[in-house]
């Protein structure tokens, strides 16, 4: 069994790799500011995407996504916001979920885009 560190690195793994085989470019992985985390950072064409990711071993307590809050998503923002303030460059941002469940054969994933 994955401690909760383990599992949620396992995770952003997984959605990292999910989201290479559709040419997202994976720019930063555990961006920090002001105790806050952005669990990935990835560019698709000209936008730029602040990725949420959220695993879960089953269901009893929802979907992976349905743990996303009003105040985690206020965090991911401010944290966005601290990167945009040193990386100008990008006028096109998105706010996304990629919800990983993981199954006896492997995992099933959501990636719900543009959830602000």
């Amino acid at each position: 069994m994955l401690n909760n560190t383990k599992r949620g690195k396992y995770g952003e793994e997984i959605a990292a790799f999910i989201l290479q085989q559709w040419d997202f470019n994976i720019m930063e992985t555990n961006w920090r500011y002001a105790g806050f985390e952005i669990d990935l950072i990835a560019s698709h064409g000209k936008v730029l995407h602040f990725i949420e990711v959220k695993l879960r071993t089953g269901t009893a307590f929802g979907f992976p996504e349905e743990s996303v809050d009003d105040k985690k998503m206020s965090h991911l923002q401010e944290a966005a916001e601290a990167y945009l303030s040193v990386h100008h460059q990008w006028k096109f941002i998105c706010f996304d979920i990629m919800s990983i469940l993981l199954k006896d054969n492997g995992y099933e994933y959501r990636f719900i885009e543009d959830i602000s």
